[in-house]
């Protein structure tokens, strides 16, 4: 199934196959989790402020439960640095 990856800010690093508007459309299997997408792209966790599917926040505690649909897009924002 397709599934659009959506990241932010410094999260570039982990994405170097992207499109501009830094997205990238990648195949995820019927099992894939977040958690899985997260661990394929070697993203620490310490990184990742906020997580969403389809525009819906998802909490920590459910990113090793949620399955995707074909055509879901996952959207990861970082933690801002403080300066």
């Amino acid at each position: 199934m397709k599934l659009t990856v959506k990241y932010h800010g410094e999260l570039i690093e982990y994405f170097p196959d992207s499109d501009e508007e830094k997205n990238v459309s990648i195949n995820a299997a019927q099992e894939d989790s977040i958690l899985t997408i997260i661990e394929r792209y070697s993203i620490p966790s310490e990184k990742i402020n906020l997580i969403l599917v389809n525009g819906v926040k998802v909490d920590d505690a459910d990113f090793n439960d949620h399955r995707f649909a074909d055509g879901d897009i996952l959207a990861i924002w970082p933690i801002t640095p403080k300066e």
